[in-house]
Formats: C-alpha cells, structure tokens, sequence
C-alpha cells in the first residue's frame, strides 16, 4: 500500500493487511494536526471503506480540505464479480457537438443483480425532431418541466463511485455525449474501463444477422421492452453481458479491456477493408476517406 501525506511517500509492506494499514493512517492522522494533505490509499479489500470514511472525519476537523482517495487493486480479481454500471443515453442527435442528451439512465450491477437503478429526463432547449420522437417515444411536453442534464451529474457521478467499471452498448456514442455534457457543466468523467458488449457481439455473432441491441437481446433470449428508452436499453446491455460472460476468455478486467481492445481493432480495419472494396470510388473511397465505426457511431451502418 502506497500512501501519500504531502510530498512525502509511506509504504505499507503488506497491503492486505488491515492491522497494518489502518494503524499506519492512523498515526499518520495524529502526526498530520494542522497541515494540509491529500492521501490516497490502496488497499485489497473494500470493506474497509467504513474504517477510512471515519478517519476522514477526523482529517477534515484539521483540514476542511482533506481527501482520501480508495482504490480497490483489481489485479487479480474476476472482472465478473465486479460492480459495474450500465448506462445508455437517449439523445437528439447524432452529432454531439450540437445535439443533447434528452434521457440518461444507469443501473449497478453487482452479482448478476440489480442494486439500485435510476432515470433522468434532461430538458434541452430545442425542440425535437420528429424521428426522435419516433423513435423514443420522448417528446418535447415530457421535457419541458424536467431540469437539464447538469443537474443530475451529482447523482450520476455517486453511482459511478460505487463501481469497478461502466458498461455500455456501442459505448463510444453514450461516453461521448456525457463527455460533451458534462464538459458543458464545466466537469469532468470520472476515468473508468468503459465495456461495450457490441464489440463482443460482433465478434461472437459475426455470421448471424443482425447487431442491435434488440438483435442482440432476442438472439440471446433477454427481453428488452421498450427499446430506445434509456433504462430498458440499460438494463438489457447488463443482462446481454452476463449472458456473454462464459464466452469471453478473460479472468481479470485488464484482460477484458485488452480482449476488447484488440478485438474493436480487427472490427475496425475488417469494417475498412470492406467499404474500401464495395466503394464506388478508386481506392476505397472518395477523396481517399474511409469511414469507420466509431464516426457511424449509433447509425445504422454501425448496427447492421
């Protein structure tokens, strides 16, 4: 364990050992008195989560200003057995540097159950598009009394805290346009491992037909009511990833981003070589440009 007072660095020799690392901060509380600190603490297990929310309470008495930052090492433990938080946004657009998201919703997963869930309607301040309406069902008299997304960050961002990783369906789109808004709010994403189940749909289902979430969902036997509102399209990406799990041959959640890395970087260069052959233009492309998946993002291209 690893603890930093100021500029200067503490080492725990053994770090799953709780008689060690608690007393160590401890002493390091009574030492600190009046000055100024960050510490931030690594330790195996989480449970002691309690322990170091006490101790910071008797920090911030010296320190208003006093933090301690928990990192649970996650080296060696099952991704599968991990919180993870499931995410989807309903937008008004595709291009995020000028349309909104209308709709967030989260789930926490935890054990294959479901511990706590929450939705969020966002006012925006121009009307929708009739094919959105279509689409979600959203229109703009559920909007307007609701408060814009900023609002609901704190809540967002406390669920967040709970969780080893964020789980999302073609996750580039839904991270992309929290980014943007929360960019607008003047903040920032906290860094976690984003999971996208598509990437792994793609690659397990690359023969069958069909890439959707809805595609996904039947031909894995969840049920997904009311598509293309945020919480029903959460819920069932979390459910669609535990169905993958026994499919994907990674223990640890570093292996699981690396699977998932390598494999979203075949897709890509397979999803060129395709348009580069069935272009119309010379050389795969006019102008020389090959799209990707990533600038589709949430067309239909991308979900075929």
């Amino acid at each position: 364990m690893t603890v930093r007072l100021n500029q200067l660095q503490l080492f725990c020799e053994d770090a799953a050992d709780s008689s060690v690392a608690i007393p160590k901060l401890r002493d390091m509380l009574n030492t600190a008195k009046k000055r100024e600190f960050l510490i931030e603490a690594m330790l195996d297990d989480a449970s002691h989560k309690k322990s170091i929310a006490s101790i910071l309470k008797q920090l911030q008495k010296h320190d208003p200003n006093a933090k301690i930052s928990i990192k649970q090492n996650l080296s060696n433990t099952p991704w599968l057995s991990l919180p993870f938080l499931c995410i989807d946004t309903e937008t008004s657009g595709l291009d995020r540097s000028k349309d909104r998201v209308v709709e967030v919703a989260w789930l926490l997963f935890h054990d294959e159950s479901i511990l706590e869930s929450d939705a969020r309607l966002c006012k925006i301040d121009t009307p929708l598009d009739p094919e959105i309406v279509k689409l979600t069902g959203i229109d703009d008299s559920m909007l307007k009394d609701q408060p814009p997304f900023e609002t609901h960050v704190d809540a967002l961002f406390a669920a967040l805290s709970q969780v080893a990783f964020v789980v999302a369906y073609n996750a580039g789109f839904d991270k992309a346009f929290i980014e943007a808004e929360l960019r607008r709010a003047g903040k920032t994403l906290p860094d976690l491992p984003w999971v996208d189940p598509c990437v792994f749909i793609r690659e397990i289902d690359k023969y069958r037909k069909g890439k959707k979430l809805s595609d996904a969902t039947a031909r894995w036997g969840i049920e997904l009511k009311d598509a293309h509102r945020a919480l029903s399209d959460a819920k069932a990406c979390g459910l669609l990833l535990y169905k993958l799990a026994p499919h994907l041959k990674a223990k640890t959640l570093d292996e699981l981003m690396q699977m998932q890395q390598k494999w979203q970087a075949d897709q890509e260069r397979d999803y060129k070589a395709y348009v580069a052959k069935n272009s119309p233009f010379p050389k795969g492309g006019q102008r020389g440009i090959s799209p990707s998946l990533g600038d589709q993002e949430k067309s239909s291209l991308t979900l075929l």
